[in-house]
């Protein structure tokens, strides 16, 4: 290889050669010089502040509450629509914050009484009727509480929502568009579908008496309840030489005794309507009396409940 060949300078007086270049991919592109469009002339020129239009904060705020609602609305409702599964006790979670200036209410109870009150409107709705919401908000507020707590429950409610069957015939005459009579999934048969015979349901039947009822009908009054119609299970109960009695549906009895409780049986109800006129007309049937309740108790004759704020008579 000669000198020339080498790109190289012989002698004393050549220079020193410098770096070769780097050789670059034929179809590269050459890299972009970035430059500071703020540095003019050698020198840093201040950032550009444009002026902002000023905040619509009561707009913003009404976007934001009505999307967080919208989002909890439709979580709430997923879940009250999802099948109810059994909790699994646990230990307890009160969750109650700690430290001044902080809320007494824990955040499991303060979800719990949204839900509660979303529950409640949502079932009066014509979809919520239609779906029974109701009885899902219920039994899913129980699994939610045993969850907490890993205690047993105690669920207190009308006869026509504790009976564990399946699906029931409820009458209820009413000033509500739709039919008086329908078929009906309530929470007891829920809850009973989850639990089997570890839930356990006590109706509570009774013969007369004065009753507190009327909250959909103009405000809550007494009104006096004659006997049960003839073909209604409360009839037969009345007749008992006991008055006031509880009768365990779990064990045997004579044969036609146990064909009567493990029929059809039509039970009376009491609810927030009421017309006297339409006794008769208020009532819900359940395929087999034992398979609904685990036991009755009979009460000969009912006094009026009293509102929390009312006068003593």
């Amino acid at each position: 290889m000669s000198d020339v060949d080498a790109g190289v300078q012989r002698g004393p007086s050549a220079a020193r050669p410098g770096p070769l270049p780097r050789r670059r991919h034929p179809g590269a592109a050459a890299a972009p010089v970035r430059r500071d469009p703020r540095v003019r002339q050698g020198r840093r020129a201040a950032p550009v502040r444009r002026p902002r239009p000023p905040p619509d904060r009561d707009r913003h705020a009404r976007r934001a509450a009505e999307a967080s609602g919208l989002v909890q609305r439709s979580r709430i409702h997923r879940r009250a629509q999802a099948p109810v599964h059994r909790a699994r006790p646990g230990r307890p979670r009160h969750g109650a914050p700690r430290g001044p200036g902080r809320s007494q209410v824990s955040w499991d109870d303060a979800v719990q009484h949204a839900r509660a009150l979303v529950g409640w409107y949502e079932s009066y709705t014509t979809a919520g009727d239609e779906q029974n919401t109701r009885e899902r908000y219920i039994a899913r507020f129980i699994e939610t509480w045993r969850r907490r707590t890993g205690h047993r429950v105690v669920y207190s409610a009308a006869n026509a929502h504790t009976a564990g069957v399946e699906e029931q015939v409820v009458s209820f005459p009413d000033e509500y568009p739709g039919p008086d009579v329908t078929r009906r999934r309530t929470a007891g048969g829920i809850l009973r579908r989850v639990h089997g015979r570890r839930y356990r349901s006590i109706a509570t039947v009774f013969d007369h008496g004065d009753v507190l009822t009327g909250w959909e009908t103009g405000g809550p009054k007494v009104c006096a309840m004659p006997s049960p119609h003839e073909s209604f299970i409360d009839r037969d109960l009345g007749t008992a030489r006991i008055p006031d009695y509880l009768v365990d549906l779990r064990h045997g009895a004579p044969p036609p005794v146990r064909h009567r409780l493990d029929g059809p049986a039509k039970l009376r109800t009491v609810s927030a309507a009421y017309v006297p006129e339409k006794d008769a007309e208020y009532h819900h049937t359940v395929g087999s009396l034992s398979s609904a309740f685990d036991a009755i108790l009979h009460i000969d004759q009912v006094t009026p409940t009293r509102l929390l704020n009312a006068p003593h008579p």
